[in-house]
């Protein structure tokens, strides 16, 4: 591992090679830019007779988080605590910024609509890394980015984001302008209001931490864009902005990232499924009910990133192709903002399924 010195400024490629030859020993052979990166740029490369991927991580002056080292050490805490549905960590190159993983073989679930089974399968990795958060080691991984512990820092956190989207959109961005301050605002300031009075009336205050025994380990960046499908198994990737969490959150946003969305109709019995399969209780049962609705706000204003200046930096640095039609982006994230209005609804399957729900208190 290098530490010394800022990141110099070269290409993708001048950088990877020059940290394989730091970290693995050697020039890498069949250097070849991979697809999918949103965020980073990836390689695959041959070394030492074994495929690996390079990693060359974004970064900007307004968003200085160490993506690098964050992703590194979690999947080496997974891998060393036995899980093997990741990629192997291999080395990195603080001073290149760059990590090598092992090379995975699979298919992007683009390739194929999510079904009930892929959806098991994540909760089933969401179960073990909450096993794994009560285990040696786990105390010394950081917070994820934006974790939250109470409902009330989960709603701030949120109305902290429509704040700046707000003022960063472009202003020729009329459309997702009016949508921010005509539906979502409104939308949202409701929400903080029902999030308080159910909780009263559950005999919980929107303040009250989630309990450290219901904190667990996150991937981050959750959702199906992360997964490979390999066989009749999921492969889960992207652990840049993983880390501590309330466990209610990790559950929930497996299924609302929007890329690949999970089909909403198995959304109620999925996420009531897995508050039993771990601690069970009230309080996390009502915590899933209240973080959903404010999640689903939550992506439908990260689908305008890209009409601000950041989002579109970091989508140019990873060489990404993606939709600029303004119009398209609204029609999405108006799509995220009525499924967070269908869930209050007191009659939804999921508020029905979850308000019964919770053995202990």
């Amino acid at each position: 591992m290098r530490v010394d010195g800022p990141r110099p400024l070269l290409s993708p490629e001048v950088a990877i090679t020059a940290a394989a030859e730091a970290v693995l020993g050697g020039v890498p052979v069949g250097l070849r830019r991979l697809d999918g990166g949103m965020n980073n740029v990836m390689y695959r490369l041959d070394q030492g007779g074994r495929a690996l991927v390079a990693k060359h991580y974004f970064q900007h002056p307004s968003d200085p988080r160490d993506r690098l080292g964050t992703e590194f050490q979690m999947v080496s805490f997974l891998w060393d605590s036995g899980t093997r549905c990741i990629p192997e960590p291999v080395g990195l190159d603080r001073t290149y910024g760059v990590g090598f993983y092992s090379y995975i073989d699979g298919a992007r679930l683009s390739e194929g609509p999510v079904v009930e089974r892929d959806l098991e399968a994540y909760g089933q990795f969401v179960s073990s890394m909450w096993q794994l958060s009560h285990g040696p080691g786990a105390e010394a991984l950081p917070r994820a980015s934006e974790a939250a512990f109470t409902l009330r820092d989960r709603l701030e956190t949120v109305s902290r984001r429509l704040t700046w989207l707000r003022d960063a959109l472009d202003p020729t961005a009329l459309q997702a302008r009016s949508f921010v301050a005509e539906e979502a605002v409104p939308l949202f300031d409701r929400l903080g209001l029902w999030a308080q009075d159910v909780a009263e009336t559950a005999g919980f205050e929107i303040g009250e931490p989630a309990p450290e025994a219901e904190w667990a380990l996150s991937q981050g960046d959750i959702g199906f864009h992360n997964c490979l499908r390999r066989g009749n198994r999921l492969v889960f990737l992207d652990f840049e902005y993983g880390g501590w969490d309330d466990v209610a959150q990790v559950m929930v946003q497996t299924c609302l990232a929007p890329a690949i969305p999970a089909p909403e109709r198995l959304h109620p019995p999925f996420l009531s499924g897995l508050v039993g399969r771990t601690c069970g209780s009230k309080f996390l049962a009502l915590r899933v009910r209240l973080i959903y609705p404010v999640l689903a706000v939550k992506w439908s204003l990260i689908m305008l990133n890209e009409l601000v200046e950041v989002g579109r930096a970091r989508r140019s640095f990873a060489g990404a192709t993606f939709d600029e039609v303004e119009g398209s982006r609204v029609y999405r994230a108006r799509g995220m903002l009525e499924l967070a209005e269908r869930s209050i609804d007191p009659r939804s399957p999921l508020s029905v399924l979850l308000t019964n729900q919770g053995g202990r208190s």
